[in-house]
């Protein structure tokens, strides 16, 4: 070959090279704006659909809220009672007794008188109480009516006494075998009794010990009463006097007779008893009655409470 045709060949080799290199970069020009244009589409898409999800977001809280304040039921049941006062001994206050002719209704469910109960009973002030009555639907709303109960027997809790508040000298104090407490609205109240003293019982030292006992009944009255627990010596012992009660109630200007409270004694003669009394029926309070007696070899003694009210 001429050097002429190697020389045109060169030529022509080089320009299909340039226009290949040329193609190519057009190209790749072409493949990423076509990228950009796919970028730009997804990022719109996401806009787009952000967009949108805020906007069904709007619309259902708008929804709920529409929901909420025209079909929600937020109305209470309406409780009705025969008449604002109840009056009724304490034996029969049960809740069979309080909820007769009590009715509830309610705008939606209608009748819905079996779900009423007694939701509370406040305290007794001058025998009456207020009875709290309650109702719900089923859509969990509560409604409540109020409604005065007056007990036509009702009394604060009461105490006895099963043996008088004496000890002998060195002996242990059992204060909660020997009183007792009673409620006309739950019976026995024993075990809720609350001893104190003013100071520490010396049971080793003979004398007097104020002391301080107190119970509350379920209606929230509390009973007090302030008396004495009398540690005697041993010698005291010897002779046993018994007497009918060891604490009594008394009227206002009742009549007392401290010498009726004897039962017996054991040896000796009731002529024999010497009484200390302080007791004033004429004025309201907690009196003591102490008894002792004494012969040549023994002596004895025993204590009764009296409460005038």
């Amino acid at each position: 070959m001429s050097e002429k045709a190697k020389t045109q060949n060169t030529d022509t080799s080089n320009r299909l090279e340039r226009t290949d290199q040329k193609e190519a970069e057009s190209v790749n020009k072409q493949v990423q704006s076509r990228q950009m244009v796919v970028q730009k589409i997804r990022k719109n898409r996401k806009s787009s659909f952000s967009i949108f999800m805020v906007i069904v977001a709007l619309i259902s809280t708008v929804i709920c809220l529409i929901y909420q304040t025209h079909y929600t039921d937020k109305t209470a049941p309406v409780i009705t009672v025969p008449t604002s006062e109840i009056q009724c001994p304490v034996s029969e206050a049960g809740d069979e007794q309080l909820l007769a002719g009590v009715k509830a209704t309610d705008d939606r469910d209608g009748d819905v008188t079996s779900s009423l109960v007694i939701e509370k009973l406040g305290p007794v002030i001058n025998n009456s109480r207020t009875i709290t009555y309650a109702a719900v639907d089923a859509s969990n709303n509560v409604g409540r009516a109020t409604r005065t109960m007056v007990y036509t027997n009702y009394s604060a809790p009461t105490f006895s006494m099963s043996a008088p508040l004496v000890m002998r000298q060195g002996d242990t104090l059992e204060l909660d075998k020997l009183v007792f407490a009673n409620s006309s609205v739950d019976g026995d109240l024993s075990s809720q009794i609350k001893f104190s003293f003013d100071s520490s019982v010396n049971v080793n030292r003979t004398g007097e010990y104020p002391v301080h006992i107190s119970v509350m009944d379920s209606a929230g009255t509390t009973s007090m009463l302030d008396t004495e627990l009398y540690v005697y010596s041993k010698e005291q012992s010897k002779i046993e006097i018994t007497l009918t009660e060891y604490l009594v109630y008394l009227d206002v200007n009742a009549e007392f007779d401290p010498m009726l409270y004897v039962e017996d004694v054991s040896h000796g003669y009731p002529e024999q008893i010497e009484v200390a009394s302080d007791v004033d029926t004429g004025k309201p309070g907690t009196y003591l009655v102490r008894y002792t007696i004494t012969d040549e070899n023994a002596a004895g003694c025993t204590q009764l409470v009296v409460i005038v009210k």
